[in-house]
C-alpha cells in the first residue's frame, strides 16, 4: 500500500513537470502551441479525455492558444471552480454550518422570486412581441417588460456558481446588470439575422429569435459571473502567479547570464521569452528586486517614458537596483 502511495505521489509530481515545461515551452514560443506538442510533453501518460480537456483548459486560461481548439468552453475552469466549491461545502459541513449557509442563501433567492412575483410574467408570445417595439422605435417600456421576463432566468444562471466564494446577493446583482445592460444597449440589434425575423412579424420567427436572445444574454452573464469569480481569487493563488511570472524571467536571466559571459539586459530576456519588455520589468519589481545577474544600468530611465503611467510609477524605484 505504501509504494502505491508513493508511486501516486511520484507520477502526479512528473504530471506537474510536464505541465509546467509545456507551460514554459508555450510562453517562449509565443503562447501558441500545438496539440501534438501536448501529446509530446504527455506522451509518457495515458490521458483520459477529462485530463486532456483539463490541460487544455488550463492552458488557456493561462493566455496560451491551442490551435484548432475551441477557448470558449473551458474544462478547467469548471474543474476548478467545482473544486473550490467543493472545498467551502466541506469546510462549512465541518464547522457545522452547511444547513445554515444554505438555508440563508436559499432566503435570498426566495426574496428575490418573491419580488418578482408582485408583477405577473408575461407570456413567451407577449415576451418576443416587444423585440417589435424595440427594434422599430426603441421603445423603453417594451425593454423594461423584457428585462422583467428574463430576470426569472437569473436564478438559473447563477446556480452553478453558488457556495463558490460569491454570495447569492452579489451573484443576482451581477447577473441582473449584466441583462439590463445588454438589453438597455439593445445589443440583440447587432445582429443582422435577428432584425430581419424580428421584422418579418412571423410569430415562430419571433419566438426563435427570443430564445436565441436569451442564450446569448446567458453566456453573456455566464461569462461576467466568471470574471467576479476571478475577482475574489484567494491571496494563494495571486502569489502562484507572480511567482510562476518571476520564476520564469529568473531561469531565463541565469540561462542567458551562462550562455554570455555577462548580465544580460531586460531587453535581451524579453527577446529571448519573445515578450514585451514590460513583463520582465514587472517581473523584477514583483520579485522585490531580488532577481540577480541582470543588467539594468539603461533600462530604467530609456523606458520609463515609453510605458504607462503605472508602469512608470514602478520603474521609479527601480534606480535603486544593483547592477
Amino acid at each position: 500500500m505504501a509504494d502505491n502511495h508513493f508511486d501516486a505521489k511520484e507520477k502526479e509530481a512528473e504530471f506537474l513537470e510536464a505541465l509546467n515545461s509545456l507551460k514554459e515551452y508555450a510562453t517562449v514560443n509565443g503562447s501558441i502551441i500545438k496539440p501534438e506538442d501536448i501529446e509530446n510533453y504527455f506522451k509518457e501518460f495515458e490521458l483520459t479525455a477529462m485530463q486532456r480537456q483539463i490541460i487544455d483548459g488550463y492552458l488557456m486560461a493561462n493566455e496560451i492558444k491551442i490551435e484548432g481548439v475551441d477557448s470558449s468552453e473551458n474544462a478547467y475552469e469548471d474543474f476548478v471552480r467545482d473544486s473550490e466549491r467543493a472545498a467551502l461545502e466541506a469546510e462549512a459541513k465541518e464547522n457545522g454550518e452547511e444547513d445554515e449557509l444554505w438555508a440563508d442563501e436559499q432566503k435570498i433567492i426566495d426574496l428575490f422570486l418573491e419580488d418578482l412575483s408582485r408583477v405577473e410574467r408575461m407570456d413567451e408570445q407577449s415576451a418576443s412581441y416587444q423585440l417589435m417595439s424595440i427594434e422599430e422605435n426603441g421603445d423603453e417600456e417594451a425593454t423594461a417588460n423584457l428585462i422583467q421576463y428574463f430576470l426569472y432566468d437569473v436564478v438559473e444562471w447563477i446556480e452553478p456558481f453558488r457556495n463558490a466564494g460569491l454570495s447569492a446577493g452579489d451573484l443576482i446583482q451581477e447577473a441582473s446588470l449584466c441583462l439590463v445592460n445588454y438589453l438597455n444597449e439593445r445589443l440583440f440589434l447587432k445582429n443582422r439575422e435577428w432584425i430581419k425575423k424580428i421584422e418579418s412579424g412571423n410569430n415562430t420567427d419571433l419566438r426563435n429569435t427570443l430564445g436565441e436572445i436569451k442564450e446569448d444574454i446567458k453566456q453573456e452573464t455566464i461569462a461576467a459571473l466568471r470574471a467576479a469569480m476571478d475577482e475574489q481569487t484567494d491571496n494563494t493563488d495571486v502569489a502562484r502567479k507572480i511567482a510562476n511570472k518571476v520564476n520564469l524571467v529568473n531561469d531565463c536571466v541565469q540561462k542567458l547570464f551562462k550562455e554570455y559571459s555577462k548580465k544580460p539586459t531586460p531587453e535581451e530576456v524579453a527577446e529571448e521569452l519573445k515578450v514585451d519588455t514590460a513583463v520582465v520589468l514587472q517581473a523584477v519589481v514583483l520579485s522585490g528586486e531580488q532577481i540577480e545577474n541582470l543588467d539594468m544600468s539603461t533600462s530604467a530611465d530609456s523606458l520609463a517614458s515609453k510605458q504607462s503611467p503605472k508602469l512608470r510609477g514602478m520603474l521609479g524605484n527601480m534606480h535603486r537596483i544593483k547592477g
